[in-house]
């Protein structure tokens, strides 16, 4: 019935009111509740009514079946849910949660609850949200979102004691899906702080679900996120035992195994591929964890399956074409490379960049230059300008090399900096470490607070053995830039590589580790100052791991001389020989080969 003012004689019905409501906010769009300029709630608030556990039926069907309040819209309701609808669609969702709010506590009306439990959400107020989806859920029983909603708020704000009942009674009323609702659950617990705790809450509620693999996958994710890795690590392998096929816990087990017993995992992954050869992100692995164990042949092998059932895959060519490239095989990485250009891999340029360095390598210069000269402004600009610096450095000399540097213009102070450093790479390049420091000394006046500036100074000072420069200049790189892994790691090899002040040196290096703890490079350094350090059986695990990363030349001649300190003399020579085989012109390789077989 039709509302007439000033509703003095027949009461009007606050569903008709609430249905046109309904129909200004649906016309007004998504942003009408968001408000445009509303911002994303906090982690306490995050939660939304449609984030919860799978309702069956839909919450929307069961509303027009179930019998809900009918309550009189007096004039202080109506002005209180205009008041709450105009506010929502100006975006003034404080004023919205509020009006709402009020509404709900007056009424205990379900769908003002609910709104109001979206309102406060939005508005970022999780005590609103927490009142109003409690509500919702006491004065309709019947729907299924309500007490989903409410158990995602409870965990929200860490009453997880609270939670408990109502995630149980949930669960038990999932129907036939309690998988997708177990994973849903997690999802909502992985949020909260209180790792152990909901780990634990997860074991308990789960009890009666321990037939579902989604339940093994849920409990090893928290539990990883509550650093019980064993507990993980058999509650996925659990996941896997009960559905071999099911690609995320597959991955997940080998993570967990990988950490511990990599043989193990790249068993395990291997397994999974034979029964999975269809699988992309199980070959991925498989392929990945072959570069960890050491066996690139294999490795090699199984990438170009790989980009063979994926052909429009870009990243999978790119990483074959790298692969073949770092194995000498320089025609197979031309070929697959330049397939890469013909998908729509989104870093074309780092692969043009990449196609020009090999060609580069081969001796074809006019190739290479018209590579080089084909990437466009981005993050391989002047690593390509550096690869025609080069070409044009051995072929007309530095002056036209550092002119071809210089002619690109500049438009920023960065883009500045980028041409110097540019240019002090053609300087090293030309063997004028000098000229290297003069120029990079000039532009630490001209540009005190960049830290690349900085640490590429102290580069420079090291070649030159100005260690008191070296110092300076990296200490005030992490002056500029806390973090900066690198410059801890500088600082910590260059004292370790000269044997003074080793305790110190592990320090930094330690510090690195801590920001970078999967940077090959810095892990190779920690390696090398516990050899230098006289802890030669860490020594020679920590640059096992490096080498696992990144067959790098330098970790190969500091793992040789570790290995020939130990007494494996034959492995430190078949692994120097295979190094100087890839890389015949390395200096630190045939160094380290003449000193230890002479």
């Amino acid at each position: 019935m039709p509302c007439n003012p000033p509703f003095r004689d027949r009461p009007c019905r606050l569903a008709a009111l609430l249905l046109i409501a309904s129909l200004v906010a649906a016309c007004a769009g998504p942003a009408a509740m968001q408000g445009g300029a509303a911002q994303a709630a906090p982690e306490a608030v995050q939660t939304s009514a449609s984030d919860a556990l799978p309702a069956e039926p839909s919450a929307e069907a069961a509303t027009s079946t179930r019998q809900l309040p009918d309550v009189e819209l007096t004039r202080d309701i109506l002005f209180k849910l205009l008041v709450a609808e105009v506010a929502g669609q100006r975006g003034e969702m404080r004023l919205a949660a509020e009006a709402y709010a009020d509404l709900t506590r007056s009424t205990r009306d379900p769908r003002i609850a609910r709104r109001a439990t979206e309102a406060a959400v939005f508005a970022q107020n999780g005590d609103l949200a927490l009142e109003a989806s409690r509500i919702w859920m006491e004065a309709d029983p019947g729907d299924e979102q309500a007490p989903q909603t409410h158990v995602s708020m409870l965990i929200s704000s860490g009453d997880l004691e609270a939670a408990e009942p109502i995630i149980a009674r949930v669960l038990a009323r999932s129907g036939t899906n309690p998988g997708q609702a177990l994973l849903q659950l997690g999802a909502m617990l992985a949020r909260n702080n209180e790792r152990q705790a909901v780990w634990q809450l997860a074991e308990r509620v789960s009890t009666p679900y321990q037939q579902l693999p989604e339940t093994h996958m849920m409990l090893a994710q928290l539990a990883l996120n509550a650093g019980e890795i064993p507990v993980a690590l058999s509650h996925a392998r659990r996941a896997v035992e009960l559905r071999p096929d099911w690609e995320p816990a597959i991955l997940l087990s080998a993570q967990l195994l990988s950490s511990s017993d990599g043989p193990a995992a790249l068993q395990l992954l291997g397994d999974a591929r034979k029964r999975l050869p269809k699988a992309r992100g199980v070959g991925l692995a498989y392929a990945r964890a072959l570069i960890g164990e050491g066996q690139y042949p294999k490795a090699l092998a199984e990438f170009k399956r790989l980009a063979a059932q994926f052909p429009d895959d870009g990243e999978l060519n790119v990483t074959v074409g790298a692969l073949a490239n770092d194995a000498g095989d320089q025609t197979t990485a031309l070929t697959y490379l330049q397939r890469a250009l013909d998908t729509n891999y989104a870093e074309q340029d780092g692969v043009r960049l990449l196609i020009g360095q090999i060609e580069a390598m081969r001796g074809n210069d006019v190739e290479a230059l018209r590579w080089f000269d084909s990437v466009q402004p981005g993050p391989s600009f002047m690593p390509a300008r550096i690869g025609a610096g080069r070409i044009v450095l051995k072929r007309d000399g530095i002056d036209a090399a550092r002119a071809l540097i210089r002619s690109v213009r500049a438009s920023t102070p960065l883009e500045e900096v980028q041409m110097i450093l540019a240019e002090s790479q053609l300087l090293r390049d030309a063997g004028d470490e000098q000229a290297v420091f003069d120029l990079l000394d000039q532009a630490t006046r001209d540009y005190a607070g960049i830290a690349d500036i900085w640490y590429d100074h102290a580069m420079a000072a090291e070649r030159l053995d100005r260690i008191d420069i070296v110092e300076t200049s990296l200490r005030r790189v992490l002056e500029l830039q806390p973090d900066h892994a690198h410059a801890y790691n500088a600082l910590g090899y260059s004292l370790a590589d000269r044997g003074v002040r080793l305790l110190e040196a592990k320090g930094y290096i330690e510090q690195a580790v801590e920001l970078a703890p999967n940077d090959a490079y810095i892990i190779d350094s920690l390696g090398w100052v516990q050899y230098r350090l006289g802890e030669l059986e860490e020594a020679e695990k920590t640059l096992r791991r490096a080498l696992a990363q990144r067959p790098d030349p330098e970790i190969i001649a500091h793992l040789g001389e570790v290995l020939a300190r130990r007494g494996n003399t034959d492995e430190a020579r078949e692994l120097l020989q295979g190094g100087l085989k890839r890389h015949p012109d390395n200096a630190t390789l045939l160094a380290t080969w003449a000193r230890l077989f002479p």
